[in-house]
């Protein structure tokens, strides 16, 4: 009895076992399964900040799925400029960068091994260059000086890099000859007082592109002093006229060319107090006149219909109004106002113009005397404007070889004669001095 109770026991406990033994093994069997890997984490932009910056700003980049080690991720400007390196303090979740050179306002791509993404989010990349300083003028050296002449303009910030200067005299745009740098605390603009301004007081500033000074500065432009002026013709039609300014500089002017109907100028005449020039075409076969200051119409006085032909020298006696010209034959006389004043009229022949090389130059004393030089005879005559006969003033019996100019001195009783020398030692161009009254003792 006792060994049936006995193994009854041992088989109910052994089944009443199997149940939790099963659930112990299964249990085991499920906590020892590989779950595998993780899937990776959203990789996102969420917000920039700030959302707008200049060059060398610190922006943050919020988002997820970065990877933790920030020297794997890359974060690019719009148009591909990168911005490096992704700075100390950036994790996961966000990307700490400086905005690079280059950079311009757009959306920020981000690179984290083999995922890239754009931000929907724009980046403004600001400006904040500093303003340019304005001009400023101290002085002007000096503070006047006639049309034509170089001065010094002193001041501040007129030198800036790529930026264009101007200098404006009243609203008259004048010549820049240098722009230097600062000296001392100092710019300094060398310029030319501008040829079209008259006498008086005018306002000069100066502008660096758009920047101008705020306060203007007064020049005062002074009467130029007609002695230190020349004018001179040019056989391709050209007029200039030139001046020596107050620092010594020879500054030039072209009047009137070309564009103006002049084909070839000869000889010229000026009457500085009226302001007009006298000057003879030998294209256009025309005595003609202008405006001093080049801006005026050229006038013709006398043309072809006038009996001009070959005009070759001109001098005007503007005292009496009265014009003189010659060409390979005769001088001529006239009025300064030109044909409806008076008709040309031959004042004297000098030769038949057979083999004549150049024309006959002339020349007038204060003392109603005409000189002039024969190309033919080689010799220097001098007449009067009352046609009484001339008389030979020098030959070849006193040196003249072939005179080509002449010049007076009324003053000094002088006259001063250019002379071609084809013989000698030197032969060329020399010019000869002698009494404008010859005596059998004066001499070349």
């Amino acid at each position: 009895m006792n060994r049936f109770i006995c193994t009854f026991f041992q088989w109910a406990l052994t089944f009443a076992l199997v149940p939790v033994f099963s659930l112990f093994v299964v249990s085991c069997k499920d906590d020892d399964k590989d779950p595998g890997p993780e899937p990776d984490p959203e990789f996102t932009i969420t917000a920039l900040d700030p959302d707008a910056g200049a060059i060398g700003d610190i922006v943050t980049v919020f988002g997820s799925g970065f990877n933790p080690d920030r020297t794997q991720n890359r974060v690019f400007f719009t148009d591909g400029v990168e911005a490096t390196p992704i700075l100390p303090g950036s994790t996961d979740s966000t990307l700490i960068v400086e905005v690079p050179e280059g950079a311009v306002t757009g959306p920020i791509t981000v690179q984290s091994g083999q995922r890239e993404l754009t931000s929907t989010i724009v980046f403004a990349v600001q400006d904040v260059t500093p303003p340019l300083p304005l001009p400023a003028i101290d002085s002007i050296v000096p503070e006047a000086a006639p049309v034509g002449t170089e001065v010094l303009i002193v001041g501040r910030n007129f030198e800036q890099e790529g930026k264009e200067v101007t200098v404006l005299f009243d609203d008259v745009e004048a010549t820049i000859v240098l722009v230097d740098g600062t000296v001392d605390g100092n710019s300094w603009i060398r310029t030319i007082v501008p040829e079209s301004l008259v006498p008086g007081v005018v306002q000069v500033k100066v502008l660096v592109d758009t920047l101008e000074t705020e306060e203007t500065f007064p020049f005062t432009v002074t009467e130029l002093d007609d002695s230190r002026v020349i004018y001179w013709t040019q056989e391709n039609g050209e007029i200039y006229k030139a001046s020596v300014n107050d620092q010594g500089v020879f500054v030039r002017e072209l009047l009137y060319d070309a564009s103006d109907g002049i084909q070839n100028t000869w000889g010229i005449e000026v009457d500085a107090s009226n302001g007009m020039i006298y000057f003879l075409d030998q294209g256009a076969k025309a005595v003609l006149r202008a405006d001093t200051s080049g801006t005026g119409t050229v006038e013709t006085l006398y043309d072809a219909s006038d009996m001009v032909d070959t005009p070759a020298d001109i001098v005007v006696d503007f005292a009496n109004n009265r014009i003189y010209f010659s060409d390979l034959i005769n001088i001529y006389q006239g009025s300064t106002s030109g044909r409806t004043a008076e008709p040309l009229s031959v004042l004297y022949t000098i030769n038949s113009g057979s083999g004549i090389a150049f024309g006959i130059k002339l020349a007038l004393d204060n003392n109603n005397n005409i000189y002039w030089t024969d190309p033919v005879s080689f010799t220097v005559s001098r007449g009067t404007l009352s046609q009484e006969t001339p008389e030979i003033l020098y030959d070849a019996t006193d040196g003249l070889e072939s005179p080509l100019n002449l010049a007076i001195d009324t003053t000094n009783s002088k006259i001063y004669i250019v002379d071609l020398k084809a013989s000698g030692a030197t032969p060329g161009s020399i010019i000869l001095q002698g009494d404008l009254i010859p005596s059998a003792s004066s001499a070349l």
